[in-house]
């Protein structure tokens, strides 16, 4: 992910995407043909423990980008438009 911050051809991101107002605002300020989604609780033992954040990280945060990107995209995900959502508990060697 370090070398995609270098490139010209990328916009790294950083917000809280269960705050739908500044998803929004993200997606007015910048035009996307790809999405790259890596913010997600991913350890199973904090839905656990504090389920409430997991949702709106998990579910609630990936729908509105997803509603977002639908927006920009006009409804057309055919051909030029790609979200990709990633999550792990850890990269490992």
């Amino acid at each position: 992910m370090e070398s995609w911050k270098k490139d010209s051809r990328f916009i790294f991101v950083k917000a809280d995407i269960a705050n739908k107002e500044e998803v929004s605002s993200i997606f007015q300020e910048h035009k996307f043909n790809y999405i790259a989604h890596f913010a997600a609780e991913s350890h199973v033992d904090r839905s656990i423990s504090g389920p409430e954040e997991f949702i709106k990280t998990n579910v609630l945060g990936t729908f509105y980008l997803l509603d977002a990107a639908r927006l920009q995209w006009n409804g057309s995900y055919e051909g030029k438009n790609f979200f990709m959502y990633l999550r792990t508990k850890s990269l490992e060697r």
